[in-house]
């Protein structure tokens, strides 16, 4: 059990892998920097060092921006805290009361194999290669809080507040039983 998220580390999500990132790394820093290269008025008006002052600024620029990018990248969690389960991933974070998820529904998937589960629309997230994160629509329609890093076997969980989670830890069975005996153990007597 971690003591930081209140879970075992194997229900804990995974973390997007280093194609990515080096994908992400290649948007954010590499292309704008060799896009601006190609421009002939670069360095122009620029009064010390013309056009090799002109792509280090730019540069040092674009570097906080890919610090802050790969930190969202890499910003995956979930935490268990006061009766409520907080999904972290990338830009998006939510906390569900214990009692808002269906665990009697919930299950594990391949979405390979169920593909009705797997996202179909991006109606507010990030998508990469090896990365779906935010809000999707599934392909059976429903609204979903995705956290995906890959392929392999996926937890779904209905909520009851009009959204499901599909998320992607390193042992979605733990996760799911995980969860089921924190409900037992918290149910009134």
């Amino acid at each position: 059990m971690n003591p930081l998220t209140g879970l075992p580390d194997a229900a804990q999500l995974q973390r997007p892998g280093k194609a990515t990132r080096l994908l992400a790394f290649i948007v954010v820093m590499v292309l704008p920097l060799g896009l601006s290269t190609l421009d002939p008025e670069l360095g122009k008006h620029a009064r010390f060092g013309g056009a090799a002052a002109s792509i280090a600024a730019i540069a040092l620029l674009l570097v906080p921006l890919w610090f802050g990018v790969d930190w969202l990248l890499r910003r995956q969690q979930l935490r268990w805290n006061q009766q409520m389960l907080q999904v972290t991933s990338s830009f998006y974070r939510r906390s569900l009361p214990l009692a808002d998820l269906e665990l009697d529904k919930a299950r594990v998937i391949d979405l390979q194999e169920q593909i009705d589960y797997s996202p179909r629309w991006k109606t507010n997230g990030t998508s990469l290669p090896g990365l779906k994160s935010g809000w999707f629509r599934l392909r059976n329609g429903n609204k979903a809080l995705v956290a995906l890093y890959g392929k392999g076997k996926v937890l779904w969980l209905p909520t009851r507040q009009g959204f499901d989670l599909l998320l992607q830890p390193h042992d979605p069975q733990a996760l799911l039983d995980h969860l089921r005996q924190l409900a037992l153990s918290t149910r009134p007597a």
